[in-house]
């Protein structure tokens, strides 16, 4: 398969990492569904914006929830799939950001920065399975790059795409290896 990295950029890049989690088929079909289930909730709320980032494809939303599993699975912490109804965390006490851009940043959005806790931690995981559509030849496989917190993204942070986005480059996040457990991991109830 030819690379997507564009020249560059490899010597930075999430490949050469450790922190690389390939889901296996139960791990991709739990989040398949909440992904298929999250996304049909928007439609008949009639919601235009299924999710933070606008994205309204099925396939964005199972991105997601499937990015919280292979986070999951890396921290050791338990996952089941839970549709939060985004106030709640995403896995244990973290919420989870991704992207399918090898080189992607860490973007919070406008509700992150204002309904956030200054100690919310937010990691970064970029994904390979929508950057050239599903096929079913290709492992869902991840690359967690690094966290922040919102008190961090807030004073380093420039902005994203909009004026109501911050955004950190993956250059600016901390290790993953170094992340420190809130108190409780359990998810909110």
């Amino acid at each position: 398969m030819p690379s997507i990295i564009p020249k560059g950029y490899e010597a930075k890049m999430y490949y050469n990492k450790p922190n690389k989690i390939q889901l296996t088929r139960q791990e991709i079909e739990v989040a398949a569904q909440a992904g298929i289930t999250s996304y049909l909730n928007a439609v008949y709320r009639n919601n235009s914006k299924p999710n933070n980032s606008g994205n309204s494809t099925i396939q964005s939303a199972i991105c997601g929830y499937a990015a919280e599993a292979a986070v999951a699975r890396a921290l050791d912490i338990p996952w089941d799939g839970h549709l939060n109804d985004m106030a709640g965390y995403d896995v244990g006490k973290f919420q989870i950001k991704t992207t399918n851009c090898p080189w992607g940043d860490l973007v919070l959005q406008e509700n992150d920065l204002k309904y956030g806790k200054s100690t919310d931690i937010y990691i970064l995981v970029v994904n390979n399975m929508s950057r050239q559509r599903f096929t079913f030849n290709q492992i869902p496989t991840f690359w967690i790059i690094g966290f922040a917190s919102l008190d961090r993204v807030k004073a380093e942070g420039v902005p994203a795409y909009t004026d109501k986005q911050l955004k950190l480059t993956q250059e600016q996040l901390l290790d993953i290896n170094e992340i420190t457990f809130p108190k409780s991991v359990e998810v909110d109830k």
